[in-house]
């Protein structure tokens, strides 16, 4: 009878260790990116870009970013390489009240790359609730002119606001708009597909306990969230399944590593998604490059 006990157990126990090899795993989670804390820094140019305001890495064109400055400037987007050489630049169709940011996804056609100029920047209150978002197919060289390009005029539905940070979000081709001056900066949001023809309201997404935000960009794969300010650069990485408003919802997973710079405002992540880009509006003005360790 013992025996008959013990090769019970034995049996038992064996087929229990078996289920357990069976089982799978749990998939682990993805490990946020850490980035380089020493950037590659260059110098740009003096007296070609004055009040660069934000700054997006070429699609078409590898190796180097479009500046584009604020208002009161020439209508011109400007092209440097990463190492910091001035490539020339290309007029644009419509004028420069006050840009204050770009951002190079997704548009309307497959397959191509758009650039987005924000028309949002509003120190003083004086547009009347009226803004423009201008998009366009990027440019396959700079001797090639922009003649085709919409505009998305939008409102917010509570009033004027400065802002200088557009989101383009890679899966869905919304636009997120984060404002300035506000004590908890706003969020608002312009569904895909944005009307060109009409004037439409920017849907109030929600406020977040950030201030002069002024820059920001989501990776091309969409995992990755970040916003800017003078002082830093917030960072989230989105768990599965997560809105981007729930992402911006929640506490922060990290601040990246940041160069403190002259009223700082640009920030893109490269293409291939492999770090990131900072620049200044203020002369001596940088290029900076945070690579993924």
């Amino acid at each position: 009878m013992r025996i008959f006990i013990l090769c019970s157990i034995i049996t038992f126990t064996l087929s229990s260790c078996d289920w357990f090899k069976k089982t799978p795993s749990p998939t682990p989670a993805e490990t946020i990116p850490d980035f380089e804390s020493i950037p590659k820094s260059s110098l740009l140019p003096s007296n070609l870009v004055n009040e660069a305001s934000g700054v997006a890495d070429s699609r078409s064109m590898s190796g180097n970013v479009w500046v584009q400055e604020d208002g009161d400037n020439p209508n011109l987007l400007h092209q440097f390489s990463h190492s910091g050489e001035y490539k020339g630049n290309i007029q644009m169709p419509f004028p420069n009240r006050d840009w204050e940011d770009i951002s190079i996804g997704v548009g309307p056609e497959s397959g191509k790359n758009y650039i987005y100029l924000a028309e949002i920047g509003d120190n003083s209150a004086v547009y009347n609730n009226q803004y423009y978002i201008y998009r366009f197919v990027e440019p396959q060289s700079l001797s090639e002119k922009v003649t085709n390009f919409d505009r998305i005029s939008f409102q917010y539905p509570d009033g004027s606001r400065d802002a200088e940070c557009i989101l383009l979000d890679p899966a869905t081709k919304d636009i997120y708009i984060v404002t300035k001056r506000e004590f908890n900066v706003r969020i608002y949001q312009l569904t895909y597909p944005q009307s060109t023809t009409e004037i439409q309201i920017a849907k109030f997404v929600q406020a977040i306990p950030f201030l002069l935000i002024t820059s920001g960009g989501i990776s091309s794969d969409g995992k990755e969230i970040v916003l800017r300010n003078y002082d830093a650069i917030y960072y989230w990485y989105r768990k599965e399944g997560e809105s981007i408003a729930a992402t911006l919802a929640r506490n922060r997973d990290k601040l990246l590593p940041y160069i403190k710079e002259q009223q700082g405002e640009g920030f893109c992540f490269d293409k291939n998604n492999k770090g990131y880009f900072t620049n200044s509006e203020l002369e001596p003005s940088y290029l900076h490059y945070f690579a993924k360790k």
